[in-house]
């Protein structure tokens, strides 16, 4: 499939949540991070990554001062994430908006199941499997064992890249056509998979292979 050659990741650059004290939006990156982590902490990751953005993304969380700021960043994702939620999935959008709150800060991937009736109105939302950090478990049977105890008539699913790359893998792609195909023999619309690092998100079906969100 072609669309397997042509990974676009939809990553977006770290924002705030639009009510966040004026303070914060005047300041520096630097006196942001001093204000979390000390100034010399905050000197040595802004001559490693450069920005507030790349050290969002930045996979080293191992020390004290990187825990901090994680948590803050969690904050303010959620924050940037809150309000109404919709009450029809339309949209890979709509499904976000619904998954994102559930994954931030998740330290290893994990696979969440979003579930709609017949009018893709959510019915449930559940986590399904917990791999590692860079390895999703895509497990057709828990997938489709829920559906069937909430009598859904389709699902989204959805994982996380702890990085904070949102880039969809090859596997991937093949995790999803089979979700698709077994949801085709049950009866049970596969609609998308997102790929969900913090306040940034690919969806697989913008890229083919997964059929649309309207109703039937």
């Amino acid at each position: 499939m072609s669309a397997r050659r042509h990974l676009v990741a939809q990553v977006g650059e770290f924002t705030t949540a639009p009510r966040l004290h004026a303070r914060a939006r005047m300041s520096s990156d630097f006196d942001l991070l001093a204000d979390l982590i000390g100034d010399r902490a905050a000197r040595a990751l802004l001559r490693r990554h450069g920005d507030l953005g790349s050290i969002r993304r930045a996979v080293d969380v191992d020390s004290a001062p990187n825990r901090r700021l994680r948590a803050a960043f969690a904050i303010a994702d959620r924050l940037l994430h809150a309000g109404d939620k919709p009450a029809v999935v339309s949209s890979p959008e709509d499904a976000f908006a619904l998954l994102a709150g559930d994954l931030l800060g998740a330290e290893s991937e994990e696979l969440w199941g979003l579930y709609l009736d017949v009018r893709h109105r959510p019915i449930a939302k559940v986590a399904l499997t917990r791999g590692t950090r860079t390895q999703t478990i895509v497990d057709p049977a828990a997938v489709f064992r829920k559906a069937l105890q909430v009598g859904a008539h389709a699902v989204i699913v959805a994982h996380n890249h702890p990085s904070g790359d949102a880039t969809p893998s090859l596997e991937d792609f093949t995790a999803t056509t089979r979700l698709v195909e077994l949801g085709q023999l049950l009866g049970i619309a596969v609609l998308d998979h997102l790929v969900i690092a913090g306040a940034a998100f690919t969806s697989l079906r913008t890229h083919g292979g997964v059929p649309s969100y309207g109703a039937s």
